[in-house]
């Protein structure tokens, strides 16, 4: 955060100074991207390859692992090879010091359409150095090979049951509701699905667009979620975002997707955007989700 303060000028290298002690350091400050590339090394990982220039012909490559065809925000860490997200390499190519980066972490945020990156960095020969990019990064993005991702989905069937203003329930017949449970690479839950569809289809003709609904009880519809905060219950539909806060689904629309990997295996992805959302605590909003390629149990 200091050096994203010092970029936005709200200190100087006289303030870094009283904090690390002086030193002696060149300073590149890049304002234009003269290549830009992205490279699939595999498991969900791109290689966002990046050089910017300054207006001496100093010349700065970046190679940045990422989870995502676009450049998020983080703090990335130097490494000779790129095999994760939230890694990166470098080559400095400049009037006071050239050389592979071999110390020092990338800072990168955004504010709006406006990227920052910056980097207090070790070169080969010893020297420490200052980088510095402020400015837009366009990205395409792009398809994402069909690998797993390491997220697993347990599917479950039950009974289509719904009740009338009495509170009577209703049984609906020729249909069935198709449960997803999905867990993160970790174990962790990360989301669930109740999605309805005819009895007996196999499970790669789920695929297709679900429409949020309470009371759901027609085929290409999905349980909404609910919550009822002051007895301490919730349920129906839900992703965790973020922040680990599961998010029930009150309204849009959810797809389901197919895709199979290179050993015939088929894997299966859900998104969302633009949805309604409650937290048990009873917090409205909106929201979005990915869930790329997991793997059914």
């Amino acid at each position: 955060m200091l050096l994203v303060l010092c970029l936005l000028g709200a200190c100087s290298e006289d303030s870094l100074d009283d904090l690390k002690g002086t030193y002696d350091m060149d300073r590149y400050v890049f304002t234009r991207i003269t290549e830009q590339s992205v490279e699939q090394i595999g498991k969900g990982i791109k290689v966002l390859h990046i050089t910017l220039a300054d207006e001496a012909g100093n010349q700065w490559a970046l190679r940045i692992g990422s989870s995502n065809w676009i450049l998020q925000e983080a703090t990335y860490i130097c490494t000779e090879e790129i095999t994760a997200d939230k890694q990166y390499s470098a080559v400095l190519q400049g009037s006071g010091s050239s050389g592979q980066v071999t110390g020092g972490n990338l800072e990168v945020t955004r504010i709006e359409d406006t990227y920052f990156m910056v980097g207090l960095l070790e070169i080969s020969n010893g020297t420490q150095v200052n980088c510095e990019y402020k400015g837009t990064i366009s990205f395409e993005v792009g398809e994402d090979d069909p690998e797993a991702s390491g997220y697993t989905v347990a599917l479950t069937t039950s009974d289509v049951i719904t009740y009338d203003e009495t509170g009577t329930p209703v049984f609906h017949s020729g249909i069935t509701k198709y449960t997803f449970t999905v867990t993160d690479p970790d174990g962790a839950d990360a989301a669930l699905f109740d999605a309805i569809h005819a009895e007996g289809v196999e499970t790669t003709a789920l695929a297709g667009t679900y429409t949020i609904q309470g009371n759901a009880a027609e085929a290409w519809l999905m349980d909404n979620g609910w919550v009822f905060p002051e007895w301490g219950m919730a349920g129906g539909s839900y992703y965790v975002d973020g922040q680990g806060i599961k998010q029930y689904i009150t309204s849009g629309t959810i797809t389901v997707a197919t895709a199979e990997d290179a050993d015939g295996e088929m894997l299966y992805s859900f998104s969302g955007s633009g949805l309604g959302t409650v937290t048990a605590a009873g917090a409205t909003g909106t929201g979005a989700f990915s869930i790329l390629f997991a793997t059914i149990k």
